[in-house]
C-alpha cells in the first residue's frame, strides 16, 4: 500500500485485533503490503514428509479498505460499524501465496 504510514497501519491492525478480528499482513513487494481479515490461516509447513511451500488464508481482502478508511481515534463507534458492514457483506475468498514472501499473522 503506497503512502499509508507505519503508525496509522498499527493503529488500525491494532484496533481491529481488539475487536475480534484476526489480519494477515502480507509485504508483495519491499515497502508495499495487502491485508486480510483471516478467518482461517495456515502458514507454510517446510522440513516434513508433508511440506507446503505456500502459505494459505481464507477471509477478506481489506487492502482498499483500510486505504480509504482511516481508523479515528475520537470515533472508534463509526469505524467498527464501518468494518462489521464490509464484513458481513464481503465474502470469504481462499488465497494462496509463495512462502518467499514476508508476513505478519495479528491476532489477540
Amino acid at each position: 500500500m503506497e503512502n499509508f504510514n507505519y503508525i496509522t497501519k498499527k493503529e488500525t491492525i491494532l484496533f481491529f485485533v481488539q475487536n475480534g478480528y484476526s489480519i494477515l499482513e502480507l509485504e508483495t513487494s519491499p515497502g508495499q503490503s495487502v491485508f486480510f481479515i483471516a478467518n482461517q490461516f495456515e502458514p507454510p509447513i517446510q522440513g516434513s514428509v508433508h511440506s507446503a511451500p505456500y502459505l494459505s488464508v481464507t477471509g477478506k481482502d481489506i487492502t482498499k479498505f483500510i486505504k480509504d478508511n482511516t481508523f479515528n481515534q475520537g470515533n472508534p463507534t463509526q469505524f467498527k460499524d464501518k468494518i462489521d458492514q464490509f464484513n458481513s457483506k464481503e465474502r470469504d475468498l481462499e488465497f494462496k501465496f509463495s512462502d518467499n514472501h514476508v508476513w505478519r499473522h495479528y491476532t489477540s
